[in-house]
């Protein structure tokens, strides 16, 4: 096995760490709220994306486009999960909308069908990680009498920040490094599928979460 071979096998296991909050969100999916539902239906997108991708891939066809509608994706979770947060109301969705509508600008007008949406797709992963932080900035400033470990949007907005901030600085320098080191370009594609996994545990343990605290106010 090739040092690629290996990078390769690290990748599909990154991917399949997705697997895990989609089953601990479909295994309490009627103790989830609206918003925490949206989540798990953001992540099987994810997945489907992904396995998509993979098999195109070893087809020797071309997947680039896939990335057209992962971005879409991120830009929805973006304007449907943060309404709740006060400052990202509108804004969340303001911005989310006008990104949408550039992907068809940069691939239509700008790059062509057969290249990468770069710049939407950095700005969409970049806005996710701000409203992942605002929303963590959020719950620091919100009095509360349980703590952070206890509050599953900690977990959520951690992990929507880690995701995004990872995934918006591999796709920003994404192209730079293809042109003149693949090494690093496997290096961070490689950290970001890690981080990313990082993020899937993190959801996972915020439904898990939520599901302790779901049954113990149903006791009550």
């Amino acid at each position: 096995m090739s040092v690629y071979d290996f990078i390769d096998f690290i990748g599909y296991l990154c991917v399949a760490a997705i697997l895990l909050p989609i089953g601990f969100g479909s295994n309490y999916w009627r103790e989830l709220s609206d918003r925490e539902q949206k989540l798990v239906l953001f992540l099987v997108a994810l997945l489907l994306l992904e396995i998509i991708s993979i098999i195109l891939r070893f087809n020797l066809v071309r997947n680039h486009f896939l990335y057209y509608f992962k971005t879409w994706s991120v830009l929805w979770i973006s304007a449907v999960y943060f309404r709740s947060i006060d400052k990202l109301r509108r804004w969340s969705t303001i911005i989310a909308g006008l990104l949408a509508v550039s992907v068809l600008v940069e691939v239509y007008v700008w790059v062509g069908f057969n290249h990468i949406n770069t710049i939407t797709r950095t700005l969409a992963w970049l806005l996710l990680s701000l409203c992942g932080f605002a929303g963590l900035i959020q719950l620091l400033n919100q009095p509360s009498e349980k703590s952070l470990r206890q509050q599953p949007a900690f977990y959520y907005y951690s992990g929507f920040f880690t995701i995004g901030f990872f995934s918006a600085n591999t796709s920003l320098f994404s192209n730079y490094f293809i042109e003149t080191s693949l090494d690093l370009y496997y290096f961070f594609d490689t950290l970001k599928g890690i981080m990313s996994a990082v993020g899937y545990g993190v959801f996972t343990w915020g439904f898990f979460q939520h599901s302790r605290l779901f049954r113990s106010q149903k006791a009550l």
